[in-house]
């Protein structure tokens, strides 16, 4: 028995959903991690700053940035805590 027009289109239509929202659940799951990483890294970095080291400028802006979730800063951190011999947390 053929399958009707209509209902082919409404499986298509579901499966791309399902997809989808794969497709979304993994990227928020991917940046949450980042989000994670990227709280550890700042939070070292405080303590570094802490200590008496004055960070450069782009320190400070990269610590806010991962408060509100803009994990764009992790590269600024790394490159801070490696330059002052910290070791980074883990991933």
């Amino acid at each position: 028995m053929p399958i009707e027009k209509g209902m082919k289109v409404k499986v298509q239509y579901a499966c791309l959903l399902a997809g989808l929202s794969l497709a979304v659940s993994s990227v928020a799951f991917g940046q949450s991690a980042d989000a994670t990483y990227c709280n550890a890294l700042a939070a070292q970095s405080r303590q570094v700053t802490a200590g008496g080291t004055a960070p450069p400028a782009e320190v400070p802006v990269a610590i806010s940035k991962c408060s509100t979730g803009d994990a764009g800063a992790i590269k600024t951190l790394e490159k801070y805590l490696t330059d002052n011999k910290q070791p980074l947390p883990k991933r």
